[in-house]
């Protein structure tokens, strides 16, 4: 995913998807029962954009316009997706800030 976030690898994406196929399947659908083919593809597409956001999000420090960039979205587009998909817009302080420089007393 990051190839695809940073590089543009058509590829990645490809290989993302493929992978993220058995994992689709095997929501809450039975065989036997009876489901609404457009709720599912919904919550599918929702909890694969959820992925590839976050990925991206983090792949940029959380720098939006950056993602929204990388993702070839707008920024809007982003951050409706960011609402839908219920990513927290909290982002985490990095575990260790950089030292500052030392102050001339």
């Amino acid at each position: 995913m990051r190839n695809y976030v940073i590089m543009g690898s058509e590829q990645a994406i490809r290989s993302e998807l493929l992978n993220g196929r058995e994992e689709a399947g095997s929501g809450d659908f039975s065989p036997n029962g009876t489901a609404c083919l457009k709720t599912l593809t919904r919550e599918v597409v929702i909890d694969f954009e959820r992925r590839v956001i976050s990925k991206a999000l983090e792949a940029h420090l959380w720098n939006r316009k950056q993602t929204a960039r990388a993702l070839k979205i707008s920024y809007r587009s982003l951050l409706y997706k960011i609402s839908q998909t219920g990513i927290s817009r909290k982002r985490t302080a990095p575990t260790e800030w950089p030292e500052r420089a030392a102050s001339d007393d």
